[in-house]
């Protein structure tokens, strides 16, 4: 391990720790001798872990493992901006812009070991969701509504969740129409989506696509709506929405409105219905198990709803809805699958609506 070793100087690179023992002789014969130590210390190790990324304004936690052997050391983490600590093997970091910090580990033997760990800064993003106040339909028309977005930059953007609702006497999806009513959009071709109606009057919309980009503008999504004659002219389009993954984005929603044309027909129509012939006839047997048959009259023809519900006003089953002709109709229910007790038969139709008492007997 030395460099030479019959000079009186010398340098000496063990392997491990090592006595050298130097001997000099004079002309005259006589020797001397004296010794030095050389100590070889266990090199340290340094791990660093953290590596992340973070919204601009949160916190990273960074740490080092170290291994000295019982050796006393010594930390130092640099740049120190941002930081909670710079000689601590645990730190908090909040830079301002992705930052690669480096940690050294140092013995106090002088031996030193290093590692880094990068924490990536993403800036805020903001994105809106919304629905034009244009859309106008005719009576038994549909029209095609677009969600549109609009942020700052290009997003990335695993998946979106939206939900649509409106007044259910008003409008109705055209489920024959894309999946289930509703198509992807200019911004979001190519993406699966996924669309479930748990009740009238609702749609929600899911759109994944893993790694994909959403363009800073465009529509994400567009519905086929039905109009009909209703309690109103018109109904709110509400509208939530849902990004995936959350961090470092937010989102805000603004509703639309889809407005029935009274232009085309609609004031003749409603003023039709008040003379027209609408009835809710007796069911026939009540009481009755399981099975009864429910009668009804429209004066005019129009999308209709049949439903049962309990003394509570909870839906218990939902018999009907859909385009019904003018005149007389009946259908049936099995009460099978409910308890002994009073329930109500309703029917609405257009403006019209009927309810009756009907009587489960088991």
């Amino acid at each position: 391990g030395l460099t030479c070793d019959s000079c009186a100087e010398t340098d000496a690179r063990p392997l491990k720790t090592t006595t050298y023992t130097a001997t000099v002789l004079t002309a005259a014969g006589c020797t001397t001798r004296d010794s030095i130590t050389v100590r070889v210390a266990d090199p340290p190790t340094a791990t660093a872990l953290g590596d992340t990324t973070i919204c601009s304004g949160s916190i990273a936690s960074l740490h080092v493992e170290t291994s000295t052997n019982g050796v006393d050391r010594r930390v130092r983490w640099t740049p120190s901006d941002g930081l909670s600590c710079d000689t601590c093997s645990t730190t908090l970091a909040s830079p301002t812009a992705t930052t690669t910090y480096r940690v050294q580990v140092e013995t106090a033997e002088g031996c030193q070991a290093e590692d880094s760990v990068t924490v990536e800064v993403n800036q805020p993003q903001h994105r809106e969701f919304s629905i034009g106040r244009e859309y106008r339909v005719g009576v038994g028309g549909a029209a095609e509504v677009s969600i549109q977005t609009q942020g700052t930059s290009p997003t990335e953007v695993e998946k979106i969740e939206l939900e649509v609702a409106w007044n259910e006497r008003v409008a109705q999806l055209v489920k024959p129409w894309g999946t289930n009513g509703v198509m992807t959009g200019s911004a979001t071709v190519g993406w699966d989506l996924e669309v479930s109606n748990d009740t009238l009057g609702k749609a929600r919309i899911v759109l994944r696509r893993g790694g994909g980009v959403l363009p800073a503008t465009g529509e994400v999504a567009r519905l086929n709506l039905r109009g009909f004659v209703g309690d109103s002219l018109g109904t709110e389009l509400q509208l939530s929405a849902v990004i995936t993954p959350s961090e470092c984005l937010s989102s805000g929603t603004t509703p639309g409105r889809l407005e029935v044309d009274s232009i085309c027909g609609l004031s003749l129509r409603l003023m039709e219905v008040g003379d027209a012939n609408y009835a809710l006839l007796p069911n026939t047997p009540n009481p009755f198990n399981p099975v009864t048959k429910l009668r009804f009259v429209l004066g005019l023809s129009g999308r209709t709803v049949v439903e049962i519900v309990n003394i509570r006003g909870e839906v218990v089953a939902r018999l009907l809805d859909e385009e019904l002709s003018a005149g007389e109709h009946e259908l049936m229910w099995d009460a099978g699958g409910v308890s002994s007790g009073m329930y109500y038969c309703r029917v609405w139709s257009g403006m019209w609506w009927g309810e009756q008492a009907v009587v489960v007997v088991k």
